[in-house]
């Protein structure tokens, strides 16, 4: 494939106002969405969307900071928002193939398993914090 790679443009980031246009448009479509639908898969990705793209869309240059101190002050509430969007996310992509029932099946262990694969590498990834000497 290294005939090709001429071809591949690599610097192709939109500019910061489009993106934040589409972080801000984007989430507010699929709420309106929602409002006007009122189906359980309708409301999940206006909230995954919510949660994901609107915090970016509103302070772009805060919002990293901001989730890793929020992610250092509390673990378990990182844990958790991230089994729930892993969740949401996995049981909307299964709701293209499968019923309600067996998509809430499948993608509650498989957010389960995911969510703890992840605490396990970020744990392992960081190192211990050094003990002060006395």
């Amino acid at each position: 494939m290294g005939q090709f790679d001429r071809f591949i443009e690599r610097t192709s980031t939109p500019p910061p106002g489009v993106r934040r246009v589409f972080d801000l448009v984007l989430p507010v479509c699929f709420v309106v969405r929602a409002v006007s639908t009122r189906h359980l898969e309708d409301i999940l990705w206006a909230a995954f969307f919510v949660a994901l793209i609107l915090p970016a869309g509103i302070a772009p240059k805060a919002f990293p900071a901001r989730v890793a101190a929020w992610e250092q002050s509390h673990p378990i509430l990182g844990a958790l928002s991230g089994f729930l969007m892993t969740g949401c996310a996995t049981f909307l992509l299964l709701r293209f193939f499968l019923d309600r029932t067996a998509s809430a099946l499948v993608a509650a262990p498989l957010a389960l398993i995911l969510t703890l694969i992840g605490l396990v590498r970020r744990r392992t990834r960081t190192p211990p914090a050094s003990e002060p000497v006395s």
